[in-house]
């Protein structure tokens, strides 16, 4: 029975709509009341139904039909608990015990390389490497990019038995998976500018609203009881600063309360960035803050959206910024937000972002939700060109000290690895956010029906709940859609924020507009994945020579620190 979930009472609630004035069948059924005394516990109770899943699809795949059908039981039990009790079913007399779970737990098949790429190349690739000068530029950007990830992917296998073993839950669990990451909204969604594409634009105005210091320390002591390390904090928004430099020095000092140990955890922090002064970096400094900003490119493109209440571009405004925190060594990464304005700009972007001597960025797509609950984005063709014009951009210059999280992400994925990037991890119930009056959600970024998943406070400072279960219940449903795709463990479907129902409503268990393997257009991250690894496999067959020793699976002593 080891493939055995067993459900309790939590599980199934996490799954029923409580309503006011009515009772729903999930809120009636019997759970087994002593998972180690299985056949004790199922004799003993006073159901006359035990109702199990077994979510499977062999038979219509063994007949040379189409698969899915084990992806049903999830959506089946919230129907089915959400029925409304009567006089002829109360639900009293079902016991639901649970559902197999066959999902691949074993250490080495968890990151076994990919079919995406040959191994044998690859591991010719990577000893020939090791034979080159290791400074970055003397090698090309994809070069020193596939380096990078082959000693991430190194380190991922020489620890992934370790924490496997420590660990009960799986990708496929229908559990909520450890937290690892907390976005801290000190100010909610409250910001100083008007930027026309935010997906936050429906809350710029009112009052700044700031998150109390007992509120704050009621979140760092939940978060000092996780286990991850080094535990993720990204002070988000909105905009963050708008909680003032003393609120941060104080959360400084409560950080060093409750976090004294060197390397306990990594503070980041995303701003628009045209608040930011010597003060601020001064503070962020003392803290270890590595600085993220928004900078959508050269001037005309970044102003065209990025403006301030007054309607004003920031793009001015930002740069000498930009500079300054240059000037002072601190860790900089800049997000680009990819819109329709971006037609055949990336190389404009590019050359741009090199220029500045921008180290870190990243690529995402233009994603807002309008009142109505439609979204509003790019389309995914124009997503998906920018994205590979950007690539070609970037592997043909001499740039290699450029990292870009996108492509980062996408060669620790192919090797079998497990990227860094929250979007296509296919796990966003290692991330939660608080909001300035404590609040729970799954993201910074709002989604649909998940706007408020109850509180932390002094007396309650959990960051779990039943709807944290629903909602991690709804991804992988979702997930599902998309499990034949060929690149399906390198996105695992993207964000649930970009996932829209037929009507175009966002919705977690929708299709994401961005996977081509599901959207209309047949277009998007499958059209990168694909150009990429087109010239992966052309970089690996020139550069494939006889190699004797494993040395995908050693870390050399010359790789730069990054």
């Amino acid at each position: 029975m080891k493939h055995l979930k067993i459900y309790n009472k939590q599980d199934i609630l996490s799954l029923t709509r409580i309503r006011r004035f009515e009772t729903k069948v999930g809120e009636r059924l019997n759970t087994i009341f002593d998972a180690d005394q299985l056949v004790k516990s199922i004799e003993g109770s006073a159901s006359r139904y035990v109702l199990f899943g077994i979510p499977e699809d062999l038979g219509a795949k063994g007949n040379f039909g189409t698969g899915g059908a084990d992806t049903l039981w999830i959506p089946f039990l919230q129907s089915f608990f959400n029925l409304q009790s009567n006089d002829f079913f109360d639900g009293n007399e079902v016991l639901i015990l649970g559902h197999f779970d066959f999902g691949e737990r074993d250490a080495e098949m968890t990151f076994a390389m990919t079919k995406l790429i040959d191994e044998t190349a690859l591991r010719s690739y990577a000893s020939a490497l090791n034979l080159r000068p290791p400074q970055e530029l003397m090698l090309s950007p994809l070069d020193y990019a596939l380096k990078i990830a082959l000693r991430k992917f190194s380190n991922q296998r020489m620890s992934v038995a370790k924490s496997v073993r420590q660990s009960s839950w799986s990708n496929t669990s229908f559990d909520v998976l450890p937290i690892s990451a907390i976005f801290v909204r000190p100010v909610g969604d409250q910001c100083n500018l008007s930027c026309s594409y935010c997906y936050q634009s429906d809350f710029r105005g009112g009052k700044t609203k700031r998150m109390s210091l007992e509120i704050l320390r009621s979140v760092l002591e939940a978060a000092a009881k996780l286990p991850y390390r080094p535990l993720s904090i990204a002070w988000h928004g909105g905009e963050p600063l708008l909680a003032g430099k003393e609120f941060f020095r104080r959360a400084i000092h409560l950080l060093s309360e409750y976090f004294p140990k060197s390397g306990e955890i990594k503070n980041s922090i995303q701003t628009s960035g045209v608040l930011l002064d010597d003060e601020w970096l001064d503070i962020f400094q003392e803290g270890g803050f590595a600085v993220g900003v928004s900078l959508d490119g050269p001037r005309d493109l970044h102003d065209m959206f990025r403006r301030t209440r007054a309607g004003k571009g920031t793009f001015d405004i930002l740069v000498p910024i930009i500079e300054r925190i240059h000037s002072r060594g601190l860790s900089l990464n800049a997000i680009c937000v990819v819109g329709e304005r971006h037609r055949s700009q990336a190389e404009s972007v590019f050359r741009f972002f090199s220029e500045l001597g921008i180290k870190h960025c990243n690529l995402q797509p233009e994603f807002g939700s309008l009142s109505s609950g439609h979204a509003s984005h790019v389309s995914a063709e124009m997503f998906s060109d920018f994205v590979c014009d950007f690539w070609d951009c970037w592997k043909s210059s001499r740039n290699a000290s450029m990292r870009v999280r996108f492509f980062d992400n996408f060669l620790v994925e192919v090797l079998g690895g497990k990227g860094e990037d929250c979007v296509f991890s296919g796990e966003c119930s290692r991330l939660v956010a608080i909001s300035e009056n404590g609040e729970l959600r799954p993201c910074s970024r709002p989604i649909r029906d998940y706007e408020a998943m109850g509180k932390v406070t002094a007396e309650n400072a959990s960051f779990r709940n039943a709807a944290a279960v629903r909602f991690r219940a709804e991804d992988l449903a979702s997930q599902q859609r998309a499990k034949d795709c060929r690149f399906f463990t390198m996105c695992h479907q993207g964000c649930p924020q970009h996932r829209t129902d037929a009507d175009g409503l966002q919705v977690v268990m929708g299709s994401n507009v961005y996977c081509g393997c599901v959207n209309e257009s047949g277009q998007g991250y499958n059209s990168i994945w694909t150009h990429m690894l087109r010239d992966v496999e052309a970089l690996l067959s020139r550069n494939a020579s006889p190699a004797e020793d494993d040395a995908l699976f050693v870390e050399s002593q010359t790789t730069p620190s990054i």
